[in-house]
């Protein structure tokens, strides 16, 4: 009921405030629902802890123990309430990161990974590089405002979508409160008891920043993102924009079974690779006009085995891409080339017999 309450609301305009911008995707494809100014580069507050997250999550088990700086204790901002010369676990110091936007815990991680909180940067942008988010920057881990810190609502949808892939930190993201050191800590994002299926993500606000949000929701099979930047009334307008988009949305079989093969030749030996299962995507609209490519390197060496990913199956509908899919070896090419070697040996035994 008290999601239905609060898909109810009226939309408020995210565009009230200068230079605001939001997206919908949908997170498997990446495919782009609405947006406005998606990618008009602005501040993004403490949504910068997402790549913070995913940085730390990539670099420690979790397990290990940081003692916590002067530094990182006397951090200005939302902070989890640090002191100076205490000890936590990676993943204590992830929970007030992420629950309670702890710019002390974002401190703290920084310089236990990287050494200080300048190198850590670095690392970000390299990660935002290999993910591919051409209009993002970062000089810290917390989100405090920055020259040179800003990133876009399509970038920040779409790093959302590669974080969530990561177990522990689709774990993290989605608890609403966590124990940590005696101290319960509440999840700032309101969504998550607000609305049905929220999974996440983060929440952030400085004055230059304005109010910013990310969130994730789940649905029927189906998992949005939604991203509101610079926009006042942020709750309401990501409620608002999930009754719209996935009234629109539907997961549907978009390629039956069936087997790819690539046109391309293992080492002078075979043209292989296989699909056998069938593959679902999100349908908008009720439109279906279903076509696949196949992106593929150039050419494959001779130690490929069978069961190697060879390639990937990108399903369209119509130009939108809505599903990806491996493609696999269905056979040694190495044994393939064997027997290659010996029909050719073969035939030039027979020809000189003639």
């Amino acid at each position: 009921m008290l999601f239905l309450f609060v898909i109810l609301l009226l939309p408020v305009p995210c565009h009230a405030a200068p230079g605001a911008s939001y997206i919908v995707t949908e997170a498997s494809s990446g495919m782009v629902l609405c947006g406005e100014n998606e990618n008009i580069r602005l501040p993004m507050a403490s949504t910068t802890k997402i790549m913070t997250a995913l940085v730390v999550l990539e670099h420690t088990t979790g397990k290990e123990r940081v003692e916590i700086s002067r530094q990182s204790a006397a951090i200005e901002g939302s902070k989890m309430y640090l002191n100076a010369g205490e000890t936590y676990t990676v993943d204590d110091l992830l929970c007030g990161l992420m629950l309670v936007s702890g710019n002390d815990a974002a401190d703290a991680l920084a310089c236990f990974v990287a050494g200080s909180e300048e190198k850590f940067a670095l690392l970000m942008d390299q990660k935002a590089s290999e993910i591919g988010l051409d209009n993002t920057r970062f000089k810290n881990a917390s989100g405090l405002d920055a020259d040179g810190h800003f990133t876009t609502a399509f970038d920040l949808a779409k790093l959302t979508a590669v974080a969530l892939q990561n177990e522990k930190f689709a774990r993290i993201v989605r608890m609403k409160t966590c124990d940590v050191a005696g101290k319960t800590l509440v999840n700032h994002n309101k969504l998550l008891f607000r609305i049905d299926g929220c999974i996440g993500v983060k929440t952030g606000y400085t004055k230059k920043s304005g109010r910013c949000l990310v969130s994730a929701v789940q649905k029927d099979g189906v998992t949005l993102i939604c991203v509101t930047l610079d926009c006042p009334d942020d709750w309401a307008r990501h409620s608002s924009l999930y009754r719209e988009q996935f009234e629109r949305c539907k997961l549907e079989k978009v390629l039956d079974e069936k087997k790819v093969y690539l046109a391309q030749a293992i080492a002078g030996g075979p043209d292989i690779g296989c699909f056998n299962r069938t593959v679902y995507g999100v349908v908008t609209d009720g439109k279906k006009d279903i076509r696949y490519d196949i992106l593929k390197p150039r050419f494959s060496y001779i130690g490929v085995k069978k069961g190697d990913v060879v390639g990937t199956l990108v399903v369209y509908n119509g130009e939108t891409p809505v599903a990806r899919a491996p493609l696999f070896a269905d056979r040694d090419a190495r044994a393939y080339e064997r027997k290659r070697s010996l029909f050719k040996r073969l035939l030039a035994f027979l020809r000189r017999k003639q």
